[in-house]
């Protein structure tokens, strides 16, 4: 109904136009009146400091408002009826919106990136001839160095130090105090190390401020510049290597690495979270070792991406002689994208103990600028009041829709700013942690382990479960102060079959119904207690990360694919009172009791094309939570992989009116919105607006003495279209990435305002 009243509105709404466009308007001409209004800028970069103005173009008598979030990082005045002119105030971004009424309310964004003005300083003479210092929290300042310009001696490189140290100090103090403002700045770095420590204090200071870098330029920094002289500056040992500051260096203090037991052992740098990505970096540092020949160093990486690990080169083996410093150098150029990243020194060519002193890093270029989402309006922020939980999906070792997505700082940044929930994709699924190639343990070994044997267990083995990317999602979990719903103990589909087969072999015969009961309680039981146990180690409380258990998922659809009914094959279909499903939220719930959870923790069931099988889902929670002290089932889970076509709103609503009324908890867990051909982005950002409104309506409009919570989460399936499993329908809030925000994330938020 709704749609062809739609229809005929936007007939009679074409109809009209069609007619006012061949009739002069008072005032404007039909030419202008075609014009779209928009902004003079969809984005701008500005410096600290710097103006601009913003134009709202072809609104001439319209009503206007502006307004602008994070007012810290940029402000605006008024410059006429139609335009205002931005000041960058402080690195960051923001957003500057223009509402529109024609006819309704629209509103018009620019992105506004507000960056530091760099400063260049002019080299400084200086007396300190002890060697080139740094400030890793300044530009670099250049001195004199300490290198000597003694002969290498016969067969000995030209980049290792004599033993001896010169002893020529300055001769001379200056006698008179500058005398001029110096009058032109430097315009080429040195191209040679100073060959000799200077003989008398330079005779004059510069007294101007230094200028700002021309545009476009980059100011190189020091990273870290250490002679190791108060302790290890961050270093540790690389596998069975220690390390220790020694007294041995070239002027004082150095690192000792000792213990050594292979090739890859040695002192290592984790720069991961400080580092510049897609920056290029130069490192030098000096290197000894004592033995009695020549052996070879090696200055490398260890970098992360996707889950996969590289060692990439930064200065190929360098042949090192006994007793004598010898100084390596090399550039990285840092990836844009890693999840992990450490400098290290090596020994390839055996596991002799060395010594390291007087290592610099140094960036060269500006790289990529910092990840930043705080410039966009946060999702969970928005709906603070009406939702309990905002969440999103994300993956923590799979590749098909760019995975590892845990594992990269960048997106963890990203849903933290907008998200307080998250679900895996596919790591809590029983195909992941009963996995085919994990074969199986001795029951004795398996209580080892920690895995709960239930009481009338027969057989002498069970499935060993994989829980290691288990617990380092936990460890990300907290370190993000994030939650997670647990996604799926039960489910039709992605459950090994060897589950269900005698000896745990995919080729053997099924078991009976009775040992599968076992296998069941031993699955959910040993799962639950082992994330519990985690939690409780993480942060002193079980329950505190994982708020949820999706128990069963997709029952109603049990018969669609004839490669997923194994648990068909032991228990037969048993309609809408599967014995099975009961049984599994009974195991659940006893163990939320031994850790006295389950007031905190809830149980749901979840399913897709909810809308169409309402009443089957409603029937099958009533069964589960037949003849129980309380209802063990709390939560119904409500996918919504929907079209802009399908459902309609009244369907949908009409779902979300059953589900409240049986006073369970109510989500929408896995969220995406798929447009058509012919359809346009506008039409999915209208959508997603529809959606979102129906359930903020539903939510404060339900009957509070029926269900208290009501509407407690909504879930989007999905950070961004291109890793989408809807890729081609252009389904999420964002599109190519975590910085495109598409109409539909503006809606979306918009959904939300009063």
């Amino acid at each position: 109904m709704q749609k062809k009243q739609a229809k005929v509105f936007a007939g009679l709404l074409s109809m009209s136009l069609a007619v006012s466009l061949m009739t002069p308007l008072q005032g404007v001409s039909g030419q202008a009146a075609r014009r779209k209004i928009a902004l003079s800028k969809k984005s701008v970069t500005m410096t600290v400091g710097q103006k601009k103005t913003i134009r709202i173009k072809n609104a001439k008598g319209k009503r206007i408002k502006w307004s602008i979030k994070k007012k810290s990082i940029a402000s605006y005045k008024k410059s006429g009826k139609y335009a205002v002119k931005l000041t960058a105030k402080k690195k960051g971004t923001t957003t500057l919106t223009c509402k529109v009424k024609n006819g309704k309310w629209k509103s018009y964004r620019c992105k506004v990136k507000v960056k530091k003005a760099t400063l260049v300083r002019t080299p400084v003479a200086t007396n300190d001839a002890a060697k080139i210092t740094k400030n890793p929290s300044s530009t670099a300042v250049v001195t004199a160095s300490s290198v000597p310009t003694e002969t290498p001696k016969n067969g000995q490189d030209a980049t290792q130090e004599p033993e001896k140290t010169p002893t020529v100090k300055p001769t001379a103090t200056p006698t008179a105090k500058p005398t001029a403002t110096p009058t032109v700045t430097p315009t080429a770095k040195p191209t040679a190390t100073p060959t000799a420590k200077p003989t008398a204090t330079p005779t004059a200071k510069p007294t101007a401020t230094p200028t700002a870098t021309p545009a476009g330029e980059f100011a190189e920094k020091t990273y870290l510049s250490t002679g190791f002289e108060d302790g290890t500056d961050g270093f540790t040992g690389r596998g069975a290597a220690k390390v220790a500051v020694d007294s041995g260096g070239r002027s004082g203090n150095c690192l000792s690495v000792t213990g050594r037991t292979s090739t890859w052992n040695g002192a290592e740098l984790n720069v991961t979270d400080s580092i510049v990505k897609g920056a290029t970096y130069s490192i030098s540092v000096w290197v000894k070792q004592t033995t009695s020949s020549d052996q070879t160093i090696k200055l490398s990486a260890n970098l992360t991406v996707s889950g996969q690990d590289s060692y990439p080169a930064i200065k190929e083996e360098t042949t090192l002689k006994s007793g004598v410093w010898t100084k390596i150098e090399g550039t990285y150029e840092v990836p844009e994208s890693f999840s992990k990243l450490t400098f290290y020194v090596e020994g390839p060519s055996g596991n002799f103990d060395f010594l390291v002193d007087d290592l610099t890093i140094t960036q060269t270029t500006a790289g990529k600028e910092p990840f930043n989402p705080e410039g966009l309006t946060s999702i969970k922020d928005t709906y603070s009041g009406i939702f309990e939980r905002m969440g999103n999906v994300v993956s923590y070792n799979t590749s098909w829709n760019n995975g590892y997505q845990m594992q990269n700082d960048d997106t963890m940044k990203f849903v933290k700013h907008h998200f307080n929930s998250y679900t895996l994709e596919n790591e809590l699924k029983p195909a992941q942690i009963l996995s085919d190639w994990s074969g199986t343990i001795s029951v004795s070994e398996a209580k080892k382990l920690g895995y709960v044997i239930p009481d009338g267990y027969t057989e002498s083995t069970v499935g060993k479960l994989n829980f290691d990317s288990v617990d380092k999602i936990l460890e990300i979990a907290n370190q993000y102060g994030l939650q997670m719903r647990g996604h799926v103990m039960q489910w039709h589909q992605q459950t090994s079959t060897r589950f269900f087969k005698e000896g745990y072999s995919s080729s053997g015969a099924n078991v009976s119904k009775e040992v599968m009961d076992k296998r069941l309680e031993f699955y959910i039981r040993s799962v639950m207690k082992h994330v519990m146990d985690k939690e409780k180690s993480l942060t002193g409380k079980a329950g505190s990360l994982v708020y949820c258990w999706d128990i069963t998922n997709e029952y109603t659809h049990r018969t669609n694919d004839p490669a997923a009914t194994s648990w068909m094959d032991v228990y037969g279909n048993m309609g809408l009172k599967p014995t099975y499903v009961k049984k599994a939220y009974e195991i659940a719930y006893d163990e939320l009791k031994q850790y006295g959870l389950q007031e905190d923790v809830t149980l749901f069931y979840n399913d897709y094309n909810e809308y169409d099988v309402a009443d089957e889902i409603v029937e099958l929670i009533n069964y589960i939570n037949e003849g129980e002290e309380a209802k063990i089932c709390g939560g119904i889970g409500m996918q919504s992989h929907i079209t802009v076509n399908y459902p309609s709103l009244e369907k949908y609503g009409t779902a979300v009116d059953k589900f409240l009324a049986t006073g369970l908890q109510v989500q929408v867990t896995e969220l995406d919105i798929g447009i058509e051909d012919g359809q346009t982005e506008e039409d999915l950002a209208n959508h997603y607006s529809d959606i979102m409104k129906l359930l903020i309506s539903k939510q404060e409009n339900r009957d509070k003495s029926v269900n208290v919570r009501g509407i407690t989460g909504v879930t989007v399936w999905g950070l961004y279209d291109t890793v989408s499993w809807r890729k081609p329908t252009s389904c999420l809030l964002f599109g190519s990435g975590l910085d495109d925000p598409k109409a539909a994330f503006y809606s979306f938020i918009d959904a939300a305002s009063k």
